[in-house]
């Protein structure tokens, strides 16, 4: 995992490595089966959510 402070904006970029982002999708994939609601923001539903924006991102096509 990589973590860098954002100069051009507030905030930072993080790079996950390929079994992070494995983990990210299975602990996505994981609720949805488990059928686990929306609560307020914790750090589960953070990750679940950052999950399945990786999981799109994986299975959107690819342009070029």
């Amino acid at each position: 995992m990589l973590i860098q402070k954002r100069v051009e904006r507030s905030g930072v970029d993080v790079h996950f490595e390929p079994d992070e982002c494995d983990q990210f999708v299975k602990l996505s994939i994981d609720a949805e089966k488990a059928d686990i609601e929306s609560s307020p923001t914790t750090y589960f539903t953070l990750s679940v959510a950052l999950g399945q924006r990786i999981r799109a991102l994986r299975e959107a096509p690819v342009s070029g």
